[in-house]
């Protein structure tokens, strides 16, 4: 009887959450509809980041690359591999930032590196065509 009723809090719990959560999403998303200043504001900001973090890592992996061609036969400039270099990169870069100022570590926060890798090795051959990468344009 006991084991039923902490089922029906669990399932409770995570309902409450969910329905928290996509509220919380909803609101944002509400915010930047009737803010378009402020929205295209956050677009040019995470172009802008996009495009650093694109340039900092071609300069790192370009400089990797013959290296691990030599060594493992593995362009790092192309393919699944850049994908997972640019993961790489992106959690190493934030691990020295957590441990530069000694913020307290936590499984979640490590999605954030491993989605801004994803977005980087993804859109890496957008960012280096002529028009480069844009972002919310059909919006």
């Amino acid at each position: 009887m006991l084991q039923m009723l902490f089922g029906m809090f669990e399932h409770a719990l995570v309902g409450t959450c969910l329905a928290a959560l996509s509220l919380v999403l909803f609101s944002l998303a509400g915010l930047l509809r009737f803010f378009p200043r402020l929205a295209s504001f956050l677009m040019t900001c995470l172009r802008g980041l996009l495009i650093l973090s694109f340039r900092l890592y071609h300069l790192v992996l370009t400089f990797l690359n013959p290296i691990s061609q030599n060594s493992m036969g593995i362009d790092v400039l192309s393919g699944y591999f850049r994908l997972i270099a640019c993961i790489l990169i992106s959690l190493t870069i934030f691990t020295v930032i957590f441990l530069v100022f000694g913020a307290h570590w936590s499984g979640w926060l490590f999605l954030i590196p491993i989605v801004h890798g994803l977005a980087v090795g993804l859109a890496w051959d957008e960012i280096e065509k002529p028009g480069g990468l844009q972002l919310g344009v059909k919006i």
